[in-house]
């Protein structure tokens, strides 16, 4: 008997048997190579946390005013010294509040001086009066002293004229002695006017330096525009033209506008922050070692660093830096799933990157330490 012919069985029926049979353990094996394969190159204990370093230059003004013009906007590029925002320092009102305190002070530093050179002048004309009066009791003394020299001549001479004879036995307190001819009243005389005339001289010496002091610093001049004054002036309207002026801020760095405080018509205090600028590109990341400190890094260390986005690469870094003590991990590094007041410390360190990585600022990255770090691990 011939064997019957073999029922064909459709293509829909091959597949649905393939599918019932074959599907679930091949689908299964597949999602386990694919596990296998992401928990090895993405997935990691997150024992190390870090975050991309990210920058941020305020732009301040050192004067209070008022932001005039902003000429660049968020998220714009610009270079180093490019000018972002004008102020003006100073109001027209303020202006001229200041410029009428300026007058009034002025005017009040030229009512001293000039009452300053009064009294210079009334000082210098006593002066003068002294002195003329010391030079005519200066010419008295002097006449005086004259007739005191004559005076002692004339009783030196009598006394010496007036000598009793030899032989006739006068006695020094008799006719003929010092004391009958006025001859220590003539010295004493002729001293004390010497002494005068020394002291009245020295006197009218010192009187004419003072006098000559007084001419050489101006105390009898009344010029008409004094210096002093004049270097005031200069002084307070260079001061004005400084605040008039407008302010113009520049950008420290290079990178782009992150923040902008504040805008035109404002008025900002010293010292605040009007814009913020910060750099496209970082190498450096702030790494977190978590608790409890497993691992411990060191200057030198070779550390791995994955991106949190699919298909970047791994990069290899060097630990530059390690801190001491524990510090407050930042909120971006951690799980997305923390609390926002969440507060957690870990040990902090410093990774260089390879300036070819792509990272962004403020990024969260993974990072672990490679085999040799990890054997000086702490238990």
């Amino acid at each position: 008997m011939e064997p019957l012919p073999r029922i064909p069985v459709p293509l829909r029926q091959r597949w649905r048997e393939f599918r019932v049979a074959y599907l679930p353990p091949l689908t299964f094996a597949l999602l386990v190579v694919g596990i296998a394969w992401m928990w090895t190159r993405y997935v990691h204990p997150a024992n190390i946390v870090g975050e991309v370093e990210s920058i941020h230059a305020n732009v301040v003004s050192l004067l209070a005013g008022t932001v005039q013009e902003l000429r660049v906007s968020r998220c714009q590029t610009v270079s180093n010294g490019q000018e972002l925002a004008v102020l003006s320092v100073i109001e027209p009102e303020a202006l001229k509040a200041e410029l009428a305190a300026v007058d009034a002070d002025l005017k009040v530093l030229k009512a001293r001086m000039d009452l300053d050179k009064t009294r210079n002048l009334d000082a210098y004309s006593r002066l003068r009066e002294n002195l003329l009066t010391e030079h005519i009791a200066l010419d008295m003394a002097r006449i005086r002293l004259r007739q005191a020299d004559g005076e002692f001549e004339r009783v030196r001479e009598l006394y010496t004229n007036s000598l009793a004879p030899k032989g006739l036995g006068l006695s020094p307190r008799g006719f003929g002695s010092y004391n009958d001819f006025g001859y220590d009243v003539a010295v004493r005389d002729r001293d004390t006017l010497q002494a005068e005339v020394d002291l009245r001289t020295r006197l009218v010496a010192q009187l004419n330096q003072d006098l000559e002091h007084l001419g050489k610093v101006g105390a009898v001049q009344v010029p008409s525009a004094d210096p002093l004054i004049e270097e005031a002036i200069r002084a307070q309207q260079q001061r004005l033209l400084q605040l008039h002026k407008l302010v113009v801020l520049k950008a420290p760095i290079d990178g782009f506008v992150s923040l902008i405080h504040h805008r035109p018509g404002e008025k900002v205090p010293a010292g605040t922050p009007i814009l913020v600028v910060s750099p496209s590109k970082s190498d450096r990341i702030i790494g977190w070692v978590r608790q409890p400190v497993r691992v411990r890094p060191a200057v030198g260390d070779v550390v791995q660093v994955r991106l949190n986005r699919t298909g970047q690469p791994v990069t290899d870094a060097v630990v530059t830096e390690v801190g001491g003590q524990m510090e407050p991990i930042s909120l971006t590094a951690l799980p997305m799933n923390t609390p926002p007041n969440h507060v957690e410390v870990g040990l902090q360190f410093m990774v260089k990157v390879p300036a070819e990585a792509d990272l962004i600022p403020g990024e969260a990255v993974e990072m672990y330490l490679t085999t040799k770090t990890r054997s000086r691990g702490v238990d």
